[in-house]
């Protein structure tokens, strides 16, 4: 099995006791679609009383029905909520790491439109903001993608998720004028990271 995806599936099973906690304690492609080409399936409302229950129902069905896609959904969608609430609240680490608990629940390919509302967009907006300036070009990359994909094609952010993409082109172009190994390492390490924060097939494949 693929490392990454091997990896992938062990961080949704490290990332519930995170989440359960937070419960507790109350060249660079331009934006396309990451979503799966798959029959929408419409997401399970889960509160955050019903969403501890709900995560480990999800992460204990390996399988792909509709009724698990469905609460994933839900799960996804009330995690993005909670980041949220927490990158307005100024806590963008806290944040941030609440929009990789949302990722790292979804397998390559289960991404649906379902899970990206409007609380996703500016979920993934702040955690964009609060890695892009570290010059973490794999998730920067992934963000973007994911913002493009939650918002819709003639919103007026999708220009300056455009120009953001177009930046990040130019830095890597310029930044892989080393010797081939350099240049090699550096795609496999941005594109690996990209993976991580991207559930799709093709930010998987690109890893690989």
């Amino acid at each position: 099995m693929n490392k990454l995806v091997v990896t992938r599936s062990l961080l949704s099973a490290a990332v519930a006791a995170v989440l359960l906690g937070g419960v507790a304690c109350g060249s660079a492609p331009h934006p396309q679609p990451v979503v799966a080409p798959t029959p929408p399936v419409s997401a399970t409302p889960v509160s955050d009383e019903q969403f501890g229950v709900a995560l480990m129902r999800v992460l204990s069905d390996g399988g792909a029905s509709p009724e698990r896609l469905s609460l994933l959904g839900g799960v996804v969608r009330r995690q993005f909520a909670r980041a949220d609430e927490r990158f307005a609240a100024g806590q963008p680490d806290r944040g941030l790491a609440a929009v990789k608990g949302a990722v790292y629940l979804v397998r390559a390919g289960e991404l649906s439109l379902e899970m990206l509302d409007p609380s996703a967009a500016k979920a993934l907006h702040g955690a964009h903001d609060a890695v892009a300036p570290r010059g973490l070009e794999g998730p920067t990359l992934a963000f973007l993608r994911l913002q493009a994909s939650a918002l819709p094609k003639d919103h007026p952010d999708q220009a300056r998720i455009r120009k953001h993409m177009e930046a990040l082109e130019s830095w890597m172009r310029d930044t892989r004028q080393r010797s081939a190994v350099e240049n090699a390492s550096a795609d496999a390490r941005t594109f690996g990271e990209r993976a991580m924060l991207e559930p799709s097939p093709e930010a998987l494949d690109q890893a690989r």
